[in-house]
């Protein structure tokens, strides 16, 4: 698997990659020494289908529990694929609550939706 990025100031981030010339990235915002929003993932239609937008995902999640952050995904797929990942739960952020609807959307696998408890 080809090597993810991570780049960091102190008040946003993203994670990215570069494959057969395609960058894909996901951006996050910091909320504090604790927490980041993960906003957009961008993944470029040549990489679809490939498990690269899971990547940069994966490796938010790992590094939030390295370093003791936790995750909001407000980002449509990264919030599906929480959805998707109930493993991952232990760095969500402790306010949202990820909620998988098979019935939700017509035609679709399913809509993951984030809601506050």
């Amino acid at each position: 698997m080809t090597e993810i990025h991570r780049e960091e100031t102190e008040t946003k981030g993203r994670y990215w990659t570069v494959v057969d010339g395609h960058e894909a990235e996901m951006t996050y915002s910091r909320a504090g020494a604790t927490q980041i929003i993960i906003d957009h993932t961008d993944v470029p239609d040549a990489l679809r289908g490939q498990g690269v937008g899971l990547r940069l995902v994966e490796c938010a999640v790992q590094d939030a529990r390295a370093e003791a952050r936790r995750i909001m995904p407000l980002c449509p797929f990264a919030r599906a694929q929480f959805a998707r990942h109930p493993e991952w739960h232990d760095v969500l952020c402790v306010r949202h609550q990820i909620i998988w609807d098979p019935e939700c959307s017509a035609g679709q696998e399913g809509l993951a939706h984030t809601v506050r408890v």
